[in-house]
This record gives C-alpha cells, sequence and structure tokens, in this order.
C-alpha cells in the first residue's frame, strides 16, 4: 500500500479468478480515502450486486 497523497492510498491485488491465458492484468487496483470524518473503499472484487444490472 502507498500513500498517493495525505488521506489517499492505493494497492493492488492479484485478483482471484485471474489465468495466464485471460487477456487483462492479474493485479487489480484498490483506493481508501480518508477526507478524516469517513473512511471510504473502492474495491473492485467486492462489487454490490445491484451494479451487475446497470
Amino acid at each position: 500500500m502507498r500513500e498517493l497523497r495525505p488521506g489517499l492510498w492505493h494497492w493492488e491485488a492479484p485478483h482471484p479468478e485471474w489465468r495466464p491465458t485471460e487477456p487483462w492484468s492479474e493485479n487489480v487496483s484498490s483506493y481508501a480515502i480518508d477526507d478524516g470524518e469517513r473512511l471510504l473503499l473502492f474495491d473492485p472484487l467486492a462489487v454490490p450486486s445491484e451494479l451487475f444490472d446497470v
């Protein structure tokens, strides 16, 4: 994990379904933002099921 700016962090982790034959990168990016009152997490592996219908 690295802090990009004060209160903004980025990290990467391997996608659990990735295989060498996939056309996309093994690692996916996640972010955290701390605005002083809340901690917001942006995690592509924890997408709410409601968004799949959009």
